[in-house]
């Protein structure tokens, strides 16, 4: 088979021309503040909610019911523990706090119950089973195994 022929007064068939400026790249997202600012913005503008991004900055102070390799989790089994023959099924210990907690009149400060430091949660990743206005007293109130049932929440 041969290939169609043009007209006779029609010139060939030539590829477009190139562009005169090449495409821009899509401009890039803008950059995420510094988490310092996220912390001291979600810790200053903290209130009642049941949003814990407008609630304040949910912190768990080192107590030793973490894991020894891992301060950052909570410990599942009793021999993961630094705190030797305790564990708390998996659950961790936090308080939600925010700078107009002093304004209360049972408060005159930010309560921190350690001086060993601690970790900071994402309101995002942070699964809250319960909460209390002081301290919950659960230390004890383990499911086993440790995890949600119908007949248990650790």
């Amino acid at each position: 088979l041969l290939p169609p022929q043009l007209p006779p007064n029609r010139p060939p068939l030539l590829p477009p021309p190139p562009p005169l400026h090449p495409p821009k790249a899509p401009p890039h997202p803008p950059p995420l503040p510094p988490v310092e600012d996220v912390l001291n913005a979600r810790f200053r503008n903290g209130k009642p909610s049941n949003n814990l991004d407008e609630a304040g900055v949910l912190m768990h102070q080192f107590d030793e019911y973490e894991i020894w390799d891992k301060p950052w989790a909570a410990c599942r089994t009793r021999d993961e523990c630094h705190s030797a023959g305790n564990s708390q099924g998996g659950r961790m210990s936090t308080s939600l706090i925010y700078a107009r907690m002093r304004e209360r009149e049972d408060r005159t400060l930010v309560p921190m119950f350690s001086y060993r430091g601690g970790v900071v949660l994402r309101p995002e990743d942070t699964l809250v089973l319960c909460a209390y206005g002081g301290d919950g007293s659960t230390l004890l109130a383990n499911c086993d195994p440790s995890v949600v049932t119908k007949s248990c929440i650790p």
